[in-house]
């Protein structure tokens, strides 16, 4: 069986101002199997088609243009055509009578693919017609593989932007503490190693707070662990709010107690921000009905600082250890204060024993 050549399928416009030109292309075209052309007898009809848009015009893949025509010749035509951006691609073979060289560069700066001489040679004519149709044909289908790839590329960076932001997404899930809103556990170990490193290039001060809600085990046991879990939400909130310098972490450090990390931050300055967290607590007046302190919620604060240096022997272990040892101590002497730690080199003089409301230097961070 033999193949159908795809080109003969392709519709081709035909403009000339002369009937019997236009029955000789319509002979010829069909008898060389082209489908029966669009045969149009003036420049402005094909502008009016062109301009038109109808369904059969959309189909149009060739066109041969008469260079000589009453009211506007061949070159002008074209330039007009290729003027429309839906037609600025279509091929178009030019058809004369004569044999001018001047003609022909215009034609083809125009953008007319080929030309044709009149008298009509009907093997010439199928000839260049076929060969110009397989031509837009693949100018057609590596277009469409272009708009294909752009189609295809663009697609693939919105996937890459969907995933980024699902990633960064899921990074701030596994960084944060569902409950309350601050950092986790692992975030705060994280930010602490980078953060000490950074204070040790630089010979800084790194701070550190933990904090601990008092009584917070007769608050389950007398109100109910829903209570509970609303209670270290506020508390979550309150740290997210007290803590917005760049730089310093918040995090839920386990149950009910919570550390903060303060870099270039020494010690007078993190006794004053604790100072203030208290403060603010104070406001919040959240309650607590169980505690033995008052109806309202209080915290204990241990706070520890230094300047991290190798050779002092003082790791990021030491550092936690002494505001876990400040925090112990502020429970042990009473609750609802700041304590500081010791035996930590630090960068400005260091109060002992808890703080008081007149304790806290207006100088610091």
């Amino acid at each position: 069986m033999t193949a159908v050549d795809p080109s003969a399928m392709a519709k081709i416009l035909v403009v000339d101002d002369s009937p019997d030109i236009r029955a000789q292309f319509d002979v010829f075209l069909r008898g060389g199997g082209f489908c029966k052309p669009l045969l149009v007898d003036s420049p402005r009809a094909v502008l009016d088609l062109l301009a038109g848009g109808n369904d059969a015009m959309r189909e149009i893949a060739l066109i041969l243009m008469d260079f000589h025509m009453p009211e506007m010749n061949g070159v002008d035509l074209l330039r007009a055509v290729k003027a429309m951006p839906r037609w600025r691609d279509l091929p178009v073979i030019m058809v004369t009578a004569e044999d001018s060289l001047a003609l022909l560069q215009d034609a083809f700066a125009a953008g007319a693919v080929d030309y044709i001489e009149k008298p009509l040679r009907r093997i010439e004519l199928i000839a260049r017609v076929r060969s110009a149709l397989r031509l837009f044909q693949e100018m057609e289908h590596r277009k469409a593989n272009e708009q294909e790839l752009e189609r295809m590329a663009t697609s693939l960076e919105e996937s890459n932007q969907r995933l980024k932001e699902v990633v960064a997404q899921l990074q701030v899930l596994s960084y944060t503490d569902s409950l309350t809103g601050v950092a986790n556990r692992r975030h705060f170990d994280e930010q602490l190693l980078a953060e000490w490193k950074r204070a040790e290039r630089h010979c800084r001060s790194l701070t550190l707070l933990f904090l601990d809600i008092d009584f917070f085990k007769i608050l389950n046991d007398t109100c109910g662990h829903q209570v509970g879990d609303r209670i270290l939400a506020r508390v979550g909130e309150l740290l997210r709010h007290s803590f917005q310098r760049p730089g310093d972490l918040a995090a839920r450090y386990g149950g009910e107690e919570f550390a903060v990390i303060m870099p270039e931050c020494d010690l007078l300055g993190g006794l004053r921000v604790a100072r203030q967290l208290e403060q603010a607590l104070l406001a919040e007046a959240i309650p607590h009905p169980a505690s033995p302190l008052g109806p309202h919620l209080t915290i204990s604060m241990g706070l520890g600082c230094c300047i991290p240096s190798e050779l002092d022997g003082v790791t990021p272990a030491v550092l936690m250890a002494a505001a876990d040892r400040a925090l112990y101590r502020a429970k042990r002497e009473g609750r609802a204060r700041i304590v500081t730690a010791d035996n930590l080199l630090i960068d400005a003089p260091q109060p002992t024993g808890p703080i008081g409301a007149g304790d806290i230097p207006e100088e610091g961070r």
